[in-house]
């Protein structure tokens, strides 16, 4: 028989206690009776087959889904009415939560698909699998909001989890749902702020440094540019000091005092 599990059983009761919900029921994990006859990700393996499903559902349809298939659902419908917000909360969580879906949002990878309503009446459907189109759904979400996660993410889908949480919270609260990170959530950007500026500083560091060696060559380069100058000042005096000894215009060499040499 089906179960629901761990992680989604947590994600459940936080529903829960932000919106005022308080019937188990009105956020439902393990489909009912009419789920169990026809399948979907609200039913677990043995439903599935017991439905002669296993082999044409769509939510084993996927090499990953069927391979992750368990007793488990992986599915959760979140009722309307919200006695904390209304039913304007619930709406902007469905519109606040498919803007995350179609900006492929890195935490939301879980999330397979959602049947939703933008308005309270127009029932909708977007698919990963499809590239997000939206298209029109039969399902009853004119009074839920049904959330699909991959079969193959049980127990290792918390940030996604945490992220719906945010969002709950944000269409409360009516507030931009960057303002309400869970404290996890805020201690995983405070970490990638940390990394982001530890890297900027590295590489401030980088470029000071190649500064100052470029600096240094430049300054050894003008030094040898000097010498190859006196140098050659030096050749053409003995040339010309050599050219006079041969027409006889004098009878003793002068060599000009050499200076500091590169070597």
């Amino acid at each position: 028989m089906t179960n629901a599990p761990a992680d989604l059983l947590g994600l459940r009761s936080t529903v829960m206690g932000l919106t005022g919900l308080r019937d188990p029921a009105s956020v439902g994990i393990v489909g009912d009776a009419a789920h169990a006859s026809s399948g979907g990700y609200h039913e677990g393996k043995t439903d599935l087959i017991n439905a002669g499903v296993w082999y044409t559902d769509y939510s084993v349809r996927l090499t990953r889904d069927r391979n992750g298939c368990t007793e488990s659902a992986s599915a959760m419908d979140i009722g309307y009415a919200w006695p904390l917000g209304g039913n304007a909360a619930w709406l902007r969580f469905n519109n606040l939560l498919v803007a995350d879906l179609h900006a492929n949002r890195a935490e939301l990878a879980p999330i397979r698909a959602a049947n939703y309503t933008p308005d309270g009446s127009t029932r909708l459907r977007t698919d990963r699998e499809s590239g997000w189109s939206v298209v029109s759904s039969s399902d009853t979400v004119d009074v839920h909001t049904h959330i699909e996660w991959y079969r193959d993410t049980e127990g290792n889908r918390q940030a996604c989890l945490d992220r719906v949480a945010a969002l709950v919270q944000a269409a409360v609260n009516n507030t931009n749902p960057e303002d309400d990170l869970t404290p996890e959530e805020h201690d995983r950007l405070v970490n990638i702020d940390q990394t982001c500026n530890a890297l900027i500083r590295m590489d401030d560091h980088a470029q000071l440094t190649v500064g100052s060696q470029a600096n240094l060559l430049g300054q050894q380069l003008e030094q040898i540019q000097s010498e190859v100058a006196a140098l050659g000042t030096q050749v053409s005096s003995l040339t010309s000091a050599v050219q006079a000894l041969a027409g006889g215009s004098a009878t003793s060499l002068t060599v000009p005092a050499q200076g500091n040499r590169h070597n």
